[in-house]
């Protein structure tokens, strides 16, 4: 898929777990390890794409705030393009592979903002505090009692909407523990929705909860209870000759990955 700066119309498709409505203007970043990439990944890709104008899917080259990735980069990429290769509007981008080095949410949201809104726009949202941002940072509702953590929050929550995707049986996290913390100064938005957000002037970043409970994962969950990379790359590793136990892991993987993700693990000899 080639990387284009004019956005693509969005599917018109409600439900209960999408927002009313939102712009065809509007570009949504989801950025992960995707080590390696499963099928809540590809569910969530799939959703964001139906509501946002340009989905840009970021492969990280660390997390900053994780444990060393074990997959090669440019293997995750790989497969990160096929998972998607038949979603028109999702671009799968290799900004940090091309730059080598971990680069910052914070730093993502500039390059993609002047790339896709102009220079201009930037400075504009910048100055002001009521200007509704055209970029939204995919994020999981497991990330939030670390946002405080995320290098320059305060500039990033000014240049961001934050979508927040609630696992289905997950317990949610506690906003006034966020609230707390200094570092985030931005305007509060508690809506279930995207439609008409409530504005407040108080010291939090704005946030756009979403009940999200992948179809796929109805009939199929792991032990956790939910797909987990973590939890794929050590059942893979541990099974590789159980042929019942891998086509039963595998169908946590999109189809058209789970060969290619089964011969990496027969093939490599990855420590966990």
């Amino acid at each position: 898929m080639k990387a284009t700066k004019a956005l693509v119309a969005t599917k018109n498709q409600a439900s209960p777990t999408t927002p009313d409505s939102i712009a065809t203007d509007k570009v949504a970043i989801f950025g992960g390890s995707f080590d390696p990439p499963h099928l809540a990944h590809f569910e969530i890709i799939l959703w964001l794409s139906k509501i946002f104008g340009q989905v840009i899917v970021i492969p990280a080259y660390q997390n900053p705030l994780k444990t060393p990735t074990t997959i090669p980069l440019q293997t995750r990429l790989q497969w990160c393009k096929k998972m998607c290769e038949n979603i028109d509007n999702v671009i799968i981008s290799d900004i940090e592979a091309r730059n080598n080095r971990v680069m910052f949410a914070c730093e993502l949201a500039r390059h993609f903002y002047v790339e896709y809104f102009g220079e201009k726009l930037l400075s504009n949202k910048q100055k002001s505090q009521n200007f509704t941002p055209p970029l939204y940072f995919v994020i999981g509702e497991d990330c939030l009692a670390d946002l405080y953590k995320w290098k320059n929050i305060d500039e990033l929550s000014s240049l961001v909407d934050f979508v927040v995707l609630k696992r289905g049986g997950e317990q949610k996290s506690s906003p006034k523990k966020i609230s707390q913390s200094k570092s985030i100064k931005a305007k509060k938005s508690n809506q279930k929705n995207f439609s008409n957000p409530n504005q407040n002037n108080v010291d939090f970043v704005k946030l756009h909860y979403v009940d999200f409970c992948p179809n796929a994962l109805l009939d199929f969950k792991l032990n956790s209870g939910d797909i987990s990379s973590t939890f794929l790359r050590k059942s893979l590793k541990q099974n590789l000759n159980n042929q019942n136990n891998n086509e039963k892991i595998l169908q946590a993987l999109p189809k058209n990955l789970r060969d290619e993700v089964l011969a990496f693990f027969a093939k490599t000899s990855l420590q966990f």
